[in-house]
């Protein structure tokens, strides 16, 4: 029986995608090789086959969808056939979407070569002059978007990156399916389609891990999102699936970008993730800006870290500090929040801080430090059992460690440490008895490289932190109250010596018949039989020690808070703030309305809004058109006032907020004022009763007042971080 016609064949015109695989599958059905492929016009026979492998592969996968779906065990049996012969077919073919991507990224990786296939169709229409070619692409793309596709309407080479990256994420996927498998053909294969995606302009390199690459091309398809998103009619797409799309992408692929990035700020987001920028301060791996926080702001905080550091002698917690800043920078999602939950305070100087109780630790820790490992230091047999990390845990204490990391790995859901201890006994050795490590050693450089991994990991870090601070506490404890040192850098001595050995630090302090001083501790180190064989410590130690000034009296340390500021429990009350808006100012009468409207609109909303942190529905609004917000944060706060009264968009995040206007010393109503290190906004509201100056803002909860929008005196909120004035003078806008 002769075969049928596809329509294509008929109307003597190249077919569509779906004409080729009804006709693949009733070549299929009648035994014949489906390997005959027509090319698009721009892509090579292989390139059409491995695109249409794609397609039935991710046939195949809402197939098998629905075989997990179904009760009947015959019907599931039959549906699980028939996606297994698809996808094989698809694989056969050249298709390249490897088991290990689910439905949702195969959906999207299939019409975004649909649009972009759309956009060389339409550009091919073009050159011709064919209206109606160019009319059909236009719906062969919208079709694709709202599939969920997540390319917008932008040039032709961004469309290609897009692409280019998103078969390198491909190619990724499937090597390392392959190298599972022992698969050299496929991991070849794999090759050749990351060369492929590369010649297609995409930007992810041999040096990105996977998780960095999903990262990458999670971040560009929520920046086509967005787009689509922001105006489905000229995107020729659909909002809802755009949303889901980007959902998917947060949810699943790492990105970064969130529900508050304005579309200019994702770009920025993308652009960095492309550019491979590495960071300057030499801890990070290279790794571009996340886009989680704000990136000025804590490059300045890691550029202060890593000024501290570089002073003479350097300084242990600024090092750290610096590494948390980094990843609070261009960590993955998860390691920059677990970060920025972290630090807290940044100290002027080890100097300047040396007489509180609490520096004292720090100042001993860095001698410490300086004298023992980091935290990734395996001593795979110090004296007959294993050391490890940044003060060096011994034997059955380095099993306390561990077991303490594995714990907070566990708590906080990273369930890491199987996974890097896999291919060793050490995993199943810590749910054992301690003592065993007494004479535990590593001869295995499996067990070192493992270990090593394990220690400088965010969570092996934090419990190395954790208890380098208990520890050496307990070692000034020691000197002071059990030896009853008194000089504080004679108790800095004492307790590297106690690191070393307790029984040969307390035989030390013995020995001195008279003040335990720095010197008179150091003197009588060197004369002991067991410390004076390490002199070279001991001097470096008791140099160290010599560059710490302690005055007689205590003051406490200068510091800078870096997170954002909470204001106190002494909140004005409303009823202040009518005379404060009647202040005089400085400007016209224009510019007075203006302001006094600003403030008035804000203050309206006082004890109202629940104030909740970049959530995705607290969003600019306008407060006379739109239904009251259930919740909001400072910055989408500030814009609303704005564009309620002024109609125009002062951007809805603090990072963009404090670029608009213009930079003014003094506060006139209605201007911007940023708290902290510009993480929070409000806005200027006038003195209240007692002449303090006050702001309007949406804050969190304290002791005294609820999470809401609310006035509080400026000099509760900590340090001021910039004003700006959107209102001049003259009544004139600038934005």
């Amino acid at each position: 029986m002769p075969k049928a016609t596809t329509g294509a064949q008929v109307l003597e015109r190249e077919p569509t995608k779906e004409e080729m695989i009804a006709e693949w599958k009733r070549s299929m059905s009648e035994g014949v090789d489906p390997f005959i492929v027509i090319p698009n016009g721009w892509d090579t026979p292989e390139d059409a086959r491995r695109k249409a492998g794609n397609e039935m592969i991710w046939e195949a996968k809402k197939i098998r969808a629905q075989a997990d779906a179904e009760k009947n065990a015959i019907e599931k049996q039959r549906l699980i056939d028939k996606a297994d012969v698809l996808a094989t077919t698809g694989r056969k073919m050249g298709g390249v979407i490897s088991r290990e991507i689910n439905q949702e990224l195969a959906r999207n990786i299939v019409a975004n070569e649909r649009i972009l296939d759309a956009r060389m169709a339409w550009l091919d229409a073009q050159k011709k002059g064919d209206e109606a070619g160019k009319k059909q692409a236009e719906q062969d793309a919208g079709e694709a978007r709202k599939l969920g596709g997540t390319i917008p309407n932008c040039d032709t080479e961004e469309m290609k990156r897009m692409v280019g990256n998103q078969m390198i994420l491909s190619a990724k996927i499937l090597w390392a399916e392959a190298h599972k498998e022992h698969n050299q053909a496929n991991k070849e294969t794999a090759e050749k389609l990351a060369a492929e995606g590369r010649a297609m302009g995409g930007t992810i390199t041999l040096q990105d891990d996977l998780a960095d690459a999903q990262r990458m091309v999670g971040n560009e398809m929520i920046w086509g999102a967005k787009q689509i998103w922001a105006d489905p009619k000229q995107a020729n797409g659909d909002a809802n699936q755009a949303v889901a799309s980007a959902a998917y992408a947060r949810e699943h692929m790492g990105g970064t970008i969130t529900i508050d990035h304005s579309i200019e700020e994702a770009e920025r987001v993308v652009a960095d993730n492309r550019s491979h920028t590495p960071s300057k301060y030499g801890n990070s791996k290279g790794r571009a800006w996340n886009g989680v926080f704000n990136k000025a702001e804590w490059e300045n905080h890691a550029q202060f870290f890593y000024d501290t550091d570089q002073k003479a002698g350097g300084d242990k917690w600024a090092n750290d500090n610096l590494f948390l800043a980094e990843l609070i920078l261009y960590g993955s999602p998860k390691e920059a929040e677990w970060a920025k939950n972290n630090i807290n305070k940044v100290t002027k100087s080890s100097e300047e801080s040396a007489n509180d109780a609490t520096d004292l630790v720090t100042i001993a820790q860095n001698v410490i430090f300086g004298n023992e490992g980091d935290y990734g230091t395996v001593v795979d047999n110090d004296n007959g059992a294993l050391s490890i990390g940044k003060i060096q845990w011994h034997a059955d204490r380095a099993f306390d460690l561990l077991n303490k990391i594995k714990n907070l790995d566990t708590s906080q859901g990273h369930m890491e440490i199987q996974k890097i201890l896999e291919g060793t006994s050490l995993f199943s050795e810590l749910s054992q008895d301690r003592s065993t490590w007494g004479a535990r050693i590593i001869t295995d450089k499996r067990e070192h490289d493992a270990l090593k991994k394990l220690l400088t990991t965010p969570w092996g870090k934090q419990v190395q932190d954790q208890q380098a601070r208990e520890d050496v506490q307990g070692y000034l404890d020691s000197g002071k109250n059990q030896q009853g040192i008194t000089d504080k850098q004679a108790l800095i001595y004492f307790s590297d010596l106690y690191n070393q050995s307790p029984k040969r630090a307390v035989e030390v302090v013995r020995s001195i018949s008279g003040a335990v001083t720095l010197d008179s501790i150091h003197a009588a180190a060197l004369e002991n039989n067991v410390m004076g064989q390490y002199e070279n410590r001991r001097n470096a130690t008791y140099n160290n020690i010599k560059n710490y000034k302690f005055e007689t009296t205590d003051s406490k340390s200068k510091t800078t808070e870096i997170t954002e500021t909470k204001p106190k429990d002494t909140d004005i009350k409303p009823k202040e703030t009518a005379e404060s808006i009647q202040k005089a100012t400085n400007g016209s009468s224009s510019s007075d309305a203006k302001r006094k409207a600003i403030v008035n609109q804000a203050t309206k909303w006082i004890g109202q809004i629940e104030y909740l942190l970049e959530n995705g529905t607290s969003t600019t609004i306008n407060f006379n058109t739109s239904p009251k917000p259930s919740v909001m944060d400072c910055s989408a706060f500030t814009s609303s006032v704005f564009l309620t009264e002024l109609n125009i968009n002062i951007g809805r995040s603090t990072g963009v907020q404090i670029e608009r206007g213009k930079v003014v010393s003094d506060y006139q109503l209605g201007d911007l004022v940023f708290t902290g290190n510009g993480g929070h906004v409000g806005i200027y509201a006038g003195k209240d009763a007692a002449g303090d100056d006050i702001m309007v803002h949406e804050g969190p909860k304290t002791s005294n007042s609820d999470g809401n929008v609310k006035i509080t005196k400026l000099k509760y909120m900590g340090t001021i971080a910039g004003v700006r004035r959107i209102i001049q003078d003259d009544g004139s806008i600038v934005n």
